[in-house]
């Protein structure tokens, strides 16, 4: 795993928990049994903090990666630290957050650690929680010295995530910010979510809220979009209300269920560059809204009405 400087530049803040309801996304107590595979795990039963296991950090790297989640939704991020021998002119280990922004830019910085102690001590990671930045992953290193150990790595959440699909069925994402329709946004059911629960005037998707349905003033569908049995809702929403731009790679839709419970998600998209394709052949199209529809439909049937004069 790559060592990357930290940025001259970058702000940084520390994590506090706040009033809102938190949803722990991460908590890996390294339990061999309950963890998802980590980069360059090397378990042992020596020291652990929790539990019966935990990391071996001695010259070595770990590193996890996951789904993109918007920085400003991250209230708590906090791993458990442990060295063997106290040499406060050593650096044993230090850590990294894996950032982008919404464009898809890297922004990445390490902070070293260093050791005044040999029992467990807790550290916070440090960020920046400007919204227009997510979070792709989080490693933790060592950079020489005694021994080294890592537990309980903890990430919690200012909201449950869940799965969203940007034009489902279209694996490309491209959106042409010339179109003047309807985007299709699929929030994804699962065993353990229920999409029936959904309150659809809750539902906000980069500055805009979904469209009613026709006359019913119903706001989205029920389907089986990924074919796993569970009910997927797709809403739509107008192309022309969205916040994009060009550069646009990340797009989030947040939402509460009809508890209460908040809930987000993020999918990654393509703007098709404005006046980069004349013809618009071979790329995903939005949905036209009604209005159009029926000026299409009027505008094809104009031809036949001369011809019969």
């Amino acid at each position: 795993m790559n060592r990357k400087p930290a940025l001259a530049m970058l702000i940084l803040f520390a994590l506090v928990g706040h009033a809102h309801a938190q949803n722990a996304l991460i908590d890996w107590d390294f339990e061999p049994t309950a963890d998802p595979p980590w980069l360059g795990l090397v378990l042992t039963q020596a020291n652990p903090h929790s539990g019966d296991y935990c990391v071996n950090l001695t010259d070595n790297d770990i590193g996890l990666s996951f789904q993109p989640i918007p920085a400003h939704r991250v209230v708590e991020a906090t791993f458990w630290l442990r060295h063997e021998i106290v040499d406060p002119a050593s650096i044993f280990a230090g850590y990294s957050v894996n950032m982008e922004g919404k464009d898809g830019s890297p922004m990445v910085g390490a902070v070293p650690l260093h050791a005044y102690h040999t029992d467990w001590w807790r550290y916070d990671w440090a960020y920046p929680t400007q919204r227009d930045f997510v979070i792709r992953g989080l490693d933790i290193y060592s950079v020489g010295g005694p021994a080294s150990f890592v537990d309980d790595v903890r990430l919690v959440l200012d909201g449950r995530q869940v799965s969203v699909d940007v034009m489902p069925r279209e694996p490309s994402n491209t959106i042409d910010l010339r179109g003047k329709g309807l985007l299709p946004v699929a929030i994804l059911g699962s065993e353990t979510f229920d999409v029936r629960d959904v309150d659809p005037a809750s539902l906000e998707f980069e500055g805009g809220i979904p469209k009613q349905r026709g006359k019913s003033g119903k706001v989205g569908t029920f389907q089986d979009i990924n074919k796993d049995s569970f009910p997927d809702l797709v809403v739509r929403f107008g192309l022309a209300d969205l916040d994009l731009e060009s550069s646009t790679k990340h797009v989030e839709l947040a939402g509460r269920l009809m508890d209460g419970t908040e809930f987000f998600g993020m999918d990654i998209i393509t703007i098709s560059g404005q006046g980069s394709s004349a013809s618009g052949e071979g790329m995903p199209q939005v949905i036209p809204e009604p209005a159009v529809l029926s000026m299409l439909a009027i505008g094809a049937c104009l031809p036949l009405l001369r011809k019969r004069k």
